[in-house]
C-alpha cells in the first residue's frame, strides 16, 4: 500500500489543492496499469540485478505468475532479455523507460504548475546566520 501525503500551508488549506494534487497522481498512475506494470519491473531489473522471478514480485507486490506473463509480453516487445539466468532490460528497455520517466516528470511539473504549488519562499531571519549552520524553520503570520 503506498501513502500520500500533502503538506500545506494554512493559508492554502480548503481550498482543495491537496485533493486535485491527489487525482491528478491517481489519475496518471491509473491510466496506464500495464504499462506502468512494465516501468516498475523495468526499473527493478535495471537497477537491480535479478536472476529469478520471486524477487521482483515480492519487491512490485505482483504475483510471480503475473511478473512471469509481463517478462514474456516485454520479451517479445524487446524490452528484456535473459542472459545467464539473469533478467536484463535492454537497450530497447531502458530507451523506454527513460522516455516514460520524462513524460512522468513533465506531468508532474505541469500539474504542479496548474495547482500554484509554492515550492520555494523566502525567509527573513530574526538575527544573524552564519553560513554552515543548521536552522530551524517557523512561521508567523503577519499582517
Amino acid at each position: 500500500m503506498a501513502n500520500i501525503h500533502c503538506f500545506l500551508g494554512v493559508s492554502f488549506q480548503d481550498q482543495g489543492i491537496a485533493t486535485k494534487t491527489c487525482r491528478a497522481l491517481i489519475e496518471y498512475t491509473f491510466s496506464d496499469l500495464r504499462l506502468n506494470t512494465k516501468l516498475l519491473i523495468l526499473l527493478e531489473i535495471t537497477i537491480v540485478s535479478h536472476s529469478k522471478l520471486k524477487p521482483i514480485a515480492d519487491r512490485l507486490g505482483i504475483t510471480v505468475q503475473g511478473i512471469s506473463e509481463y517478462i514474456k509480453i516485454m520479451q517479445s516487445e524487446g524490452l528484456v532479455h535473459i542472459t545467464g539466468g539473469g533478467y536484463k532490460a535492454t537497450k530497447k528497455g531502458v530507451q523506454f523507460l527513460h522516455e516514460n520517466i520524462r513524460d512522468l516528470k513533465e506531468f508532474v511539473e505541469r500539474t504542479m504548475k496548474r495547482l500554484e504549488v509554492i515550492d520555494l519562499c523566502a525567509a527573513i531571519a530574526k538575527t544573524r546566520i552564519k553560513e554552515g549552520s543548521g536552522l530551524v524553520f517557523s512561521w508567523k503570520m503577519a499582517f
